[in-house]
């Protein structure tokens, strides 16, 4: 077994370092300042950082016995929540968006893919360390796929806000069932983070309420007809089944395309990073 402390040296460093330059690439691609995209980057970091800090501080009395002490000494005592560093990004980062005069939505669209691959480096370091490894392997597809998503729909221009919104909501998705069956005592914060993520992605979206129920009721009709069919036709029936059987194929290509975007983009992140130093932007 790999000494944790040694696995935390080698991947946390190396994910956040690659997810920074991420970021910087896709900000530099949006003709933003590179000090602007740095700025932000190191802003959101500390405001992560003490988030995470306070509420993990906030979430086990057990382990800190409310002692600022216990607080402070990081090697010590409890580790960072990374709901409270999402909440801290979030904060500090639209307070310097808009000190900065920039579209908060926008330049948080841009770190929505970062933020992906450095929450993978977690699934990462359960591996190394061979610990939970049902729940790794859960999150390191879940997150492949939510990867794979956001850069298909990279390819068609959608409003401010929509990627950011978009995995706000998934990630408290694929959050929800784990933190059950851990600890039901920490369900309560996925809660509010996809609450806004739902209504942030409906209010910047500008959708009609009534229009919405009407297609939900036409959805739900199409659905029950659906059924009917597979239920009183064998052909209906057989095509279902058949889509069921192949499932798994299609899961297994979705996460190889997801694991081959990844790939390029540690690639071009890593050649980006050869440029800073060689003096170019």
């Amino acid at each position: 077994m790999i000494d944790p402390s040694v696995a935390k040296l080698i991947v946390v460093p190396i994910a956040i370092l690659l997810a920074s330059f991420l970021f910087w690439r896709a900000g530099r691609r949006e003709l933003f300042e590179s000090s602007l995209l740095f700025d932000f980057l190191i802003v959101s970091f500390i405001g992560s950082l003490i988030f995470a800090r306070v509420f993990d501080f906030l979430l086990f009395p057990d382990i800190y016995h409310w002692s600022l002490k216990r607080l402070i000494f990081v090697n010590l005592y409890g580790s960072f929540n990374l709901w409270g560093a999402l909440l801290g990004a979030i904060i500090l980062g639209q307070i310097y968006a808009k000190l900065a005069k920039v579209n908060f939505w926008q330049i948080f669209d841009l770190g929505v893919a970062p933020i992906v691959f450095a929450a993978a480096s977690q699934v990462i370091d359960n591996f190394l360390l061979k610990r939970e490894i049902g729940f790794s392997l859960y999150y390191f597809i879940c997150y492949f796929l939510i990867f794979w998503f956001l850069k298909r729909l990279e390819s068609k221009k959608r409003h401010h806000g929509f990627f950011f919104c978009f995995f706000l909501t998934l990630v408290s998705i694929l959050n929800f069932l784990p933190l059950v069956l851990k600890d039901l005592g920490q369900s309560f914060i996925v809660a509010p983070f996809f609450i806004f993520g739902v209504v942030a992605w409906y209010r910047l979206a500008k959708r009609k309420v009534r229009a919405d129920l009407k297609m939900i009721v036409a959805v739900c009709l199409l659905i029950l007809l659906k059924t009917q069919r597979i239920l009183t036709s064998v052909r209906e029936a057989d095509s279902f089944s058949r889509s069921i059987v192949l499932s798994p194929l299609v899961l297994a290509k979705s996460l190889a395309v997801g694991v081959k975007l990844l790939g390029r983009e540690i690639i071009f992140s890593l050649w980006g990073l050869v440029e800073v130093f060689r003096g170019r932007k």
